[in-house]
C-alpha cells in the first residue's frame, strides 16, 4: 500500500526536519502524525485519533488550533523541543492537486521570544561554541533585543563552563565531535538544549557576516569568535527563515573586564534566582531592582551577573548612580517619564520578526513620545555616562 497524496507531502516535508515537532496545517489546526503525534499528545495532553494514511494502520494524530498555537509551541520549548511550523504556500484556488506547503520558521529554545511573566525581564540567548588551536571561541544572541555578541578565550574547560553559566544560554550550538563530556556538563549548569552541526560546513559567508553587521566589526575578528559568530547567524537565519533586521551590531568582548564567578558561587550566591525555584524571590536582584522598565531590569540583571573590574569603568558608573541617588526630584523624574515606556527593544524585535501587532505599536507609539522628556532630563546632569546616553 501506498501513502495518500496528502501524508506523502507530510513525509518529504517531515524528513527534512527530523529533529523537530512538525506543525502541519490543515484548515484551521496544525496537525501532528506518526511519532511527533504519540510525542505531542503525551507533552501537551491531547486526545490522540488516528488518520487514513494509505498504510494497513491508520496514522496516529493529533491537533490543535491554529490560533492558539503560541501557548502549545511555548510549552513544548519549554520542554526542550523544537517546532517546525508548515504552512500552506500556494492559493487553494489555484492549487492542482495538493497545495503546496512548506515550513515558514523553526521554533527552538533558544529562538522562541514570546515568553510571559518573568521570562519578559531576561534575556533569551542562545550560543555558539568553537574550539580551535587551543581557544574557544562563543557566539551568543537575543534575537528578540537584537543582542548578538562575541569573544574568545584560552581552551579551559572551567572557563568556558563559568561563561556558559553566566550568560545561562537556552540553547548551545556545538560541533558534531564535540566533547561529550563537557556537553554534559554544559547542559547540566545550564539546562539548555544542545544542538549538534557540522561546523566546518554550516556557517555563514564573511560577505554574509558583513551584510548583516559591518565590514569594521567583521574584519577584525578572532577567527574562533568570527567561526562561532558564522555558525549562529547561519543556524539563526536558518530557523527564522528571514533576514533579522534588528540584529545589525557584533559586539565584542573580554573576559578578563568583568568579575569571574564559577558558577556554583553564582547558583548559591542566589544573584538573580533562589535556589529552590529559579524565580527571583529572596534573589539580590529583588532586592535592588527599583527599574521601572523591562529594559530596565534586563540591564540591571546583566550588571548583577557581570560586576565590572575595571577601576575607571566601576567609577563612572558609580558616579552616575551617585548623582541620581543625590538628585531625588530629578530621579523621580525620570521614573515618572519612564512608566508609559514599553519594551521597546522586543517591539522592534517583533517587527524585524514580523510578529508585530497594533497593540504593539501603540506602545512603540507611547514609548517615543516619552523620549522628549527623558531627554530633557537628561541634559540637566553631569555624570558622564549619563550625558552618554543624552
Amino acid at each position: 500500500m501506498a501513502l495518500t497524496p496528502m501524508m506523502r507531502q507530510y513525509v518529504e516535508i517531515k524528513d527534512k526536519y527530523q529533529d523537530c515537532i512538525l506543525f502541519y496545517r490543515l484548515g484551521d489546526f496544525y496537525e501532528m502524525f506518526f511519532e511527533d503525534a504519540k510525542t505531542a499528545s503525551k507533552e501537551l495532553e491531547l486526545v490522540l485519533t488516528g488518520r487514513e494514511c494509505g498504510l494497513e494502520e491508520r496514522a496516529p494524530m493529533c491537533g490543535i488550533p491554529f490560533h492558539a498555537a503560541s501557548n502549545y509551541i511555548s510549552r513544548l520549548v519549554a520542554k526542550g523541543y523544537k517546532v517546525a511550523i508548515c504552512e500552506q504556500v500556494e492559493d487553494p484556488a489555484q492549487a492542482k492537486g495538493i497545495v503546496k506547503r512548506d515550513v515558514i520558521k523553526v521554533i527552538t529554545p533558544g529562538t522562541f521570544s514570546e515568553g510571559n511573566g518573568e521570562e519578559e525581564y531576561k534575556n533569551t540567548y542562545i550560543m555558539a561554541i568553537y574550539s580551535q588551536d587551543g581557544y574557544y571561541g562563543i557566539a551568543s544572541s537575543d534575537i528578540s533585543t537584537g543582542e548578538f555578541k562575541t569573544t574568545f578565550f584560552k581552551e579551559l574547560k572551567t572557563t568556558l563552563l563559568d561563561e556558559v553559566s553566566k550568560i545561562s544560554p537556552k540553547e548551545v550550538i556545538v560541533d558534531i565531535n564535540f566533547d561529550e563530556e563537557l556537553i554534559n556538563e554544559i547542559h547540566n549548569i545550564s539546562n539548555a538544549l544542545i544542538t549538534k552541526k557540522d561546523i566546518l560546513h554550516f556557517n555563514c559567508t564573511d560577505e554574509e557576516l558583513i551584510n548583516q553587521f559591518s565590514e569594521v566589526e567583521v574584519v577584525g575578528l578572532d577567527l574562533r569568535s568570527k567561526i562561532a559568530s558564522s555558525v549562529l547567524l547561519k543556524y539563526i537565519l536558518d530557523t527564522q527563515k528571514m533576514s533579522l533586521s534588528n540584529i545589525n551590531i557584533l559586539e565584542t568582548y573580554d573576559i578578563v573586564n568583568y568579575m569571574t564567578i564559577d558558577s556554583s558561587s553564582r547558583r548559591n550566591l542566589e544573584l538573580t534566582e533562589n535556589l529552590r525555584d529559579k524565580t527571583k524571590k529572596g534573589s539580590l536582584i529583588l532586592v535592588l531592582d527599583k527599574t521601572a522598565t523591562a529594559m530596565g531590569v534586563r540591564t540591571l540583571r546583566k550588571w548583577i551577573e557581570e560586576p565590572l573590574i575595571k577601576k575607571d569603568e566601576t567609577e563612572n558608573r558609580l558616579t552616575s548612580v551617585e548623582e541620581l541617588y543625590n538628585n531625588t526630584y530629578i530621579n523621580e523624574e525620570i521614573r515618572e517619564a519612564l512608566k508609559d515606556v514599553y519594551d521597546i527593544e522586543r517591539i522592534v524585535g517583533k517587527i524585524s520578526n514580523k510578529n508585530v501587532n497594533a497593540r504593539d505599536l501603540v506602545s512603540l507609539k507611547s514609548s517615543l513620545q516619552k523620549l522628549p522628556a527623558i531627554k530633557a532630563v537628561l541634559n540637566g546632569l553631569n555624570a558622564p555616562l549619563l550625558r552618554e546616553w543624552y
